[in-house]
């Protein structure tokens, strides 16, 4: 069977969770450590510097050294710090050289027999037509069928869901005490009323590409043939 990659072309809140659960039920599939990878939308757009990371910032979150994180020093979480470390340093590596991004998924692909992976990040609906480019030739290059997959959904709901997500996350007490979260989650503004978050969510920059469909379709439409991506509503 003819290796793939499934790469995410966007959006945030419109499913791409339950893609990947669909992916890990094939017994062909190999995951990649985490479901969302952020590495083209963190080197590509200044937007997403919260996601890039460097010497500096590798070994903490918000300013706070993970090993401080009281949430790690908890019964059931401790096991979860060095995980979370090593997630951390894998991404920094493929951020730091590109290249590294395609022998990770080459290497996924050539262990037990596996012919699937993916990386569905909803943030790379932000990419430029040379960065789509240059993810499916390189790909093409190991032999590896890179199919992309836009999945949308209404913009006004996806706004919504999106401001919902930041307020349960600020609402969880123990994640906002362990991780030391400042008000801004995601491009929301939790400090102010439901409402008023989400007005002035959707006329922020961070929504505003979040939900510019037409841009991402005209990049994958103009560079790749039509049976290289799919579109989901």
């Amino acid at each position: 069977m003819k290796k793939k990659i499934f790469i995410s072309a966007g959006t945030q809140r419109s499913g791409s969770t339950f893609l990947s659960k669909i992916f890990n039920s094939l017994d062909c599939c190999n995951p990649p450590i985490i479901k969302e990878m952020h590495i083209w939308n963190a080197v590509e757009n200044k937007l997403f510097d919260d996601r890039l990371f460097n010497d500096l910032n590798i070994n903490t979150y918000n300013g706070v050294s993970i090993d401080s994180i009281k949430l790690f020093k908890q019964g059931k979480y401790k096991r979860y710090l060095e995980q979370y470390k090593y997630i951390r340093k894998i991404i920094y590596k493929l951020q730091k050289n590109l290249e590294e991004y395609f022998n990770y998924f080459e290497y996924l692909l050539s262990k037990n027999g596996k012919s699937i992976t993916y990386d569905l990040t909803p943030q790379y609906i932000c990419l430029e037509k040379e960065t789509i480019k240059r993810i499916y030739n390189e790909f093409k290059k190991k032999n590896i069928e890179c199919k992309f997959i836009l999945s949308i959904r209404d913009p006004v709901e996806r706004n919504w869901s999106a401001v919902k997500k930041a307020f349960k996350k600020r609402n969880n007490i123990q994640l906002a005490k362990a991780y030391q979260k400042d008000s801004l989650t995601d491009g929301v503004d939790t400090k102010l009323s439901l409402e008023d978050s989400f007005f002035k969510y959707s006329r922020s920059e961070y929504a505003k590409i979040l939900s510019n469909y037409q841009f991402i379709y005209n990049n994958l439409n103009s560079c790749l043939e039509k049976n290289s991506f799919l579109i989901l509503i």
